[in-house]
């Protein structure tokens, strides 16, 4: 799967996550900084896992917690 397929993928599950989000929000933003608590970060976990069949740690999501940082780590 190319980054940019990731990325919209992605960007769909932050939406479906945090409910509030600006439709043209920067894939740069982190999840933290875009509304997402930790119950959060675990539903995206979740998500990403049966989306892409990678578990990502919620260290790991607090680290490269943008669209654009776990496109590129699920896209490798």
């Amino acid at each position: 799967m190319s980054k940019s397929e990731a990325s919209k993928k992605i960007r769909d599950i932050f939406t479906g996550i945090l409910q509030d989000l600006p439709e043209n929000f920067s894939e740069e933003q982190s999840f933290a900084e875009l509304g997402g608590a930790s119950m959060d970060a675990m539903k995206l976990q979740m998500e990403l896992r049966r989306t892409f069949g990678k578990k990502i740690s919620l260290e790991t999501l607090y680290e490269i917690g943008s669209v654009s940082g776990i496109a590129e780590r699920v896209a490798e």
